[in-house]
């Protein structure tokens, strides 16, 4: 009858297996991945709050091919949207990056037919301001609409 091998590990080759596993698993946790979205205008406006779910207080917008020191920048998060999000690697895409309090809640790759967010990139928003007027005239590319301003119906 055969025995199984004896088979040592040495503390040096150990050590490496560890390092390499902490590696996979920082990498494995960079936040949450994307959902798609196609955001329709409701009588030519979008109103994000009533859009995206969840209990964000902020909305930020990134625009075609955003890296991860861009949406650092624009989030004072970490935030790995490079492998997270269709963005980095598309310029059929905004990201928006729903936030609660200073970490990133969610992140929606939103099409950039039928609603154009691209022109807002960097741009935060609240929650409560985050209405958008779409062009439908051309390209649809959307404008923020200060709450301000905004239509009494909306």
């Amino acid at each position: 009858m055969l025995s199984p091998p004896d088979i040592r590990v040495c503390d040096s080759t150990r050590r490496v297996l560890f390092f390499m596993l902490g590696l996979c698993l920082a990498a494995c946790d960079s936040g949450p991945l994307s959902t798609q979205l196609g955001l329709l205008p409701v009588e030519k406006h979008v109103d994000l709050s009533k859009a995206l779910p969840g209990e964000w207080t902020r909305v930020c917008i990134l625009g075609p091919y955003s890296t991860n020191r861009h949406a650092r920048d624009v989030l004072g998060a970490d935030v790995n949207i490079q492998t997270r999000s269709s963005v980095y690697h598309s310029d059929s895409y905004s990201l928006l990056a729903t936030m609660q309090d200073n970490r990133v809640d969610g992140l929606y790759d939103v099409y950039r037919t039928p609603t154009d967010f691209s022109r807002l990139d960097g741009e935060c928003f609240k929650r409560d301001d985050a209405l958008f007027l779409v062009a439908d005239e051309g390209h649809p590319f959307a404008t923020h609409v200060p709450w301000q301003q905004r239509p009494p119906d909306l």
